[in-house]
């Protein structure tokens, strides 16, 4: 999703579109991959010098709960923040840490699974762990 279309989008909530907020999403639509809060807020003071962490923690948790970003965490208890880039998931190795992202679905293979038990899925979050081929994620062991 482009910057400017959330933008729209998180005023369109009733939201006011501050100068810290613009910044937020202008920082997580312009950096591939995936941001701690504390790298979020470091890009977001060189646009915004008097932002301060507490603006951008509760900035982030809105725009996560509003679905304009989302919102990871890779077993690290250290979450993580991106641009909606679309339906994506997540294969992380636990060695190296590095992070592939996947557009197939798991959940949408299941989904007659969850209509017999009569759950209605809202949303979800898929992350699995592993090794990279790097790391020995092709041998059998």
């Amino acid at each position: 999703m482009s910057g400017h279309r959330v933008k729209r989008e998180f005023s369109d909530m009733g939201y006011r579109m501050t100068r810290q907020r613009a910044a937020i999403l202008e920082v997580l639509s312009g950096t591939p991959g995936h941001l701690t809060a504390d790298q979020v807020y470091q890009r977001v003071r060189r646009k915004c010098p008097g932002t301060n962490l507490t603006t951008v923690y509760r900035n982030l948790g809105l725009m996560t709960q509003e679905g304009l970003i989302g919102k990871v965490n890779f077993g690290d208890d250290r979450s993580r923040f991106e641009s909606n880039r679309g339906h994506h998931h997540h294969l992380v190795c636990l060695k190296c840490g590095r992070v592939l992202e996947i557009s197939e679905c798991p959940v949408h293979l299941e989904e007659r699974l969850l209509k017999a038990v009569g759950f209605n899925l809202i949303r979800h979050q898929f992350e699995a762990f592993g090794y990279c081929e790097d790391c020995g994620g092709g041998s059998a062991g």
